[in-house]
């Protein structure tokens, strides 16, 4: 997929140095302007607890560890679906964000979803 995509025609050194040379027409804008937190939460605590990953995404808990999940219940835990975005707050300087194909439970960590992008 990545090889079918074409160089963009003109660049401009970035804002944030890390980055180096960028598409021209990019620019940096805060998460907050294009995204929208989630606030779906269970009432029963039921599903599957999911566990964010920083080489395989989102995925089911059971798959990372056989430890039992430290809270007493997953009551007001919050509804992931694919499609949605979850950013672990506590690793989000070092890219802790990921995605899932399977719908669970998350901690009470932000589970985003993009509400527009921009051009």
């Amino acid at each position: 997929m990545i090889a079918e995509l074409g160089a963009y025609v003109r660049y401009k050194v970035s804002e944030n140095s890390s980055l180096g040379r960028v598409p021209e027409h990019w620019r940096i804008v805060r998460m907050k302007s294009v995204m929208l937190e989630s606030e779906r939460r269970t009432k029963d605590g039921k599903g599957t607890l999911l566990s964010l990953s920083r080489a395989r995404g989102l995925i089911d808990r059971t798959t990372m560890t056989d430890k039992a999940p430290s809270a007493r219940t997953l009551v007001g835990y919050k509804l992931y679906s694919p499609g949605q975005i979850v950013m672990n707050r506590m690793q989000a300087w070092s890219g802790m964000f990921g995605s899932g194909r399977i719908c669970g439970l998350i901690s009470p960590v932000q589970s985003f979803q993009i509400i527009r992008s921009y051009r």
